[in-house]
């Protein structure tokens, strides 16, 4: 059911879902979103509940740099914001576009496309990340590498887990040979540790004004983009402004809190 401003039902759709992330702008039509009929079947509508594309896919994904995922016959393309097909049907899995590259996938050999449909980095590894900032992460033979937007392996990794590039760093998980534990690091875009997989927790991911905290065994040490800056011994550790921390020890069984600049 559509609702205006007023409170007031002003149309009834035959939906199981509509997306509202992401909708697109349509310079005749408005604000467009991607709903599923009650048959399982994708199109979109607009503020009214018209419907303006009819639902003839399998699935439609978010709008993202004017084009969308949509898959018909179990394959994916890509739908431009005229709602054609401006990358042919022909892959088994799709991803929105990130920085103009998008994931994507046949079986289980993944690489990426460019906004032409060309294949920039050749459909060849196990799992890969999006692009941000310039990198992305690919895993193929248990390794994972940095990767640069021409497919060049900048640096490869045993790593278990890794997340996407932000702010230069991306945080990155090993696992303990003994305790089997994760522990957790930071590496920069070009393969450096900065903060090496040693750690219990590393909090915020994303610094704030340049610093983190990194945790282990229930003590903290302030990290910035170079890596560790204290020990890693406080019990406590407040950032109280850019930059100002307290942090609280235990010296000889007693607390004490000093500021730290």
């Amino acid at each position: 059911v559509i609702i205006n401003a007023q409170n007031r039902e002003v149309q009834t759709i035959a939906a199981k879902k509509i997306t509202i992330n992401n909708p697109i702008e349509s310079a005749t039509k408005g604000k467009l979103f991607a709903f599923e009929n009650i048959n399982g079947k994708w199109g979109f509508i607009n503020t009214k509940g018209e419907v303006v594309l009819p639902a003839n896919f399998d699935k439609i994904d978010a709008f993202a740099e004017g084009l969308a995922p949509a898959s018909q016959s179990g394959k994916y393309g890509y739908l431009n914001a005229q709602f054609q097909m401006a990358i042919a049907s022909q892959f088994d899995f799709a991803y929105p576009f990130n920085e103009g590259l998008a994931v994507v996938g046949n079986k289980n050999s993944w690489g990426f496309i460019d906004k032409t449909g060309k294949i920039v980095i050749p459909l060849k590894y196990d799992q890969v990340r999006r692009f941000n900032e310039g990198r992305s992460w690919a895993k193929r033979a248990e390794k994972w590498y940095i990767i640069n937007k021409q497919g060049r392996e900048i640096k490869g990794f045993n790593f278990k887990q890794v997340q996407d590039f932000e702010n230069g760093l991306a945080y990155v998980v090993t696992r303990d040979p003994h305790t089997n534990l994760r522990r957790i690091g930071l590496v920069d875009t070009e393969g450096e540790e900065v903060l090496a997989p040693y750690y219990d927790e590393v909090f915020p991911k994303n610094f704030v004004n340049g610093f983190g905290i990194a945790h282990l065994e229930n003590r903290m040490g302030i990290i910035s983009k170079s890596g560790l800056i204290t020990p890693v011994k406080y019990i406590d550790i407040q950032f109280v402004e850019h930059p100002v921390f307290i942090a609280t020890a235990i010296y000889t069984d007693k607390t004490s809190s000093k500021l730290m600049y």
